[in-house]
């Protein structure tokens, strides 16, 4: 019941989004439209229920949706080839841009819901996990802390295995790996 409504809802309200994307607005009309959303958003910002989030995503869609048509049927327009390749290269950003902010919103709306399955108590049927701890050139102690941290997990230490991965191929991750923990170490 509760989903055929929403569709329900979403079908009769779909020509009204395409009018609102659609209608032409002179810059004062655009600048009031543009507020107005804007107050709708930040109003709506303070709660926390799942219907003013998809409220709140609609509302940001429709605005950006309408930027989207504005570019293609107004600004599309080229004198030289040059100016062709560099406009349609911005446009096509743009619609990058916009696609990912569509899968991003749809992701954030209906999040995936996963019940949490406990472990069994049989500590043989444990799965094996595998820590990767990424290294970007941070100082020594840094990484050191976080590889510390990983060994401190309340997990058995025959089922963790804890990988240093680090792009810099410095020499004394290896000593350390080598002196404090018996690792191996795999510059790439």
């Amino acid at each position: 019941m509760k989903k055929s409504l929403f569709w329900l809802l979403a079908l009769v309200l779909s020509p009204v989004a395409v009018l609102v994307v659609i209608t032409p607005m002179d810059s004062q009309k655009q600048y009031i439209f543009g507020l107005l959303s804007i107050g709708i958003l930040f109003l709506m910002g303070f709660s926390k229920r799942r219907s003013v989030s998809v409220i709140m995503v609609v509302t940001s869609l429709l605005m950006s949706t309408r930027y989207m048509y504005f570019r293609l049927t107004q600004t599309l327009h080229f004198n030289s080839s040059i100016e062709a390749i560099l406009g349609m290269g911005l446009f096509l950003a743009e619609v990058y841009i916009w696609v990912m902010l569509l899968l991003n919103y749809l992701q954030t709306v209906w999040p995936l819901k996963r019940g949490i399955v406990p472990l069994p108590d049989d500590m043989s049927k444990w799965p094996t996990v595998d820590i990767y701890i990424p290294s970007y050139n941070e100082p020594l102690e840094v990484v050191r802390d976080t590889v510390l941290a990983a060994q401190c997990i309340d997990y058995p230490k025959d089922k963790m295995k804890i990988y240093l991965l680090d792009d810099g191929k410095r020499s004394e991750f290896c000593r350390l790996l080598r002196r404090r923990w018996g690792g191996l170490y795999h510059p790439q």
